[in-house]
């Protein structure tokens, strides 16, 4: 339950400084996007495996960087370069933790396996929206 509200409160926390630094529009797509991503994952261990404080913890994880790779992949500059930024990043995150996925202790393979398929997840919704035309400033009254 705890944990649970942590993760409810680090999103508002993160949608508000977003707002005030990019505006309502992109911090609404940047917490919306790493919201799903985080459902997604948890949802994936809910099925496969099972759902511990862990795996709790490797999604916060995931969705910290993924706002990262979200805010490089909204940057005003050129898709091929952004997306390099992203796949060096990312690719070096999921090697590294999807590491811990082979070992024998559940605990550690939980938090590495959550935060790689959670980096790998919000990697990829940085590749679609590095592809995308840029978004317009929406200046915050």
């Amino acid at each position: 339950m705890i944990t649970r509200s942590l993760k409810f409160y680090g999103f508002a926390l993160a949608f508000l400084l977003l707002w005030i630094f990019l505006g309502i529009r992109k911090a609404a797509l940047i917490t919306a996007i790493t919201g799903v991503c985080a459902f997604f994952t948890i949802g994936v261990f809910a099925v496969f495996s099972d759902v511990n404080v862990f795996v709790i913890f490797g999604v916060i994880l995931a969705s910290a960087v993924g706002v990262d790779y979200l805010l490089l992949a909204l940057k005003d500059a050129p898709a091929r370069g952004k997306i390099l930024g992203v796949s060096l990043a990312a690719g070096t995150s999921i090697i590294s933790f999807l590491a811990l996925a082979i070992s024998q202790t559940h605990a550690v393979f939980s938090f590495g396996s959550s935060v790689g398929l959670g980096v790998a997840l919000n990697m990829a919704c940085a590749f679609w929206l590095a592809a995308r035309p840029n978004f317009k400033q929406v200046e915050p009254n």
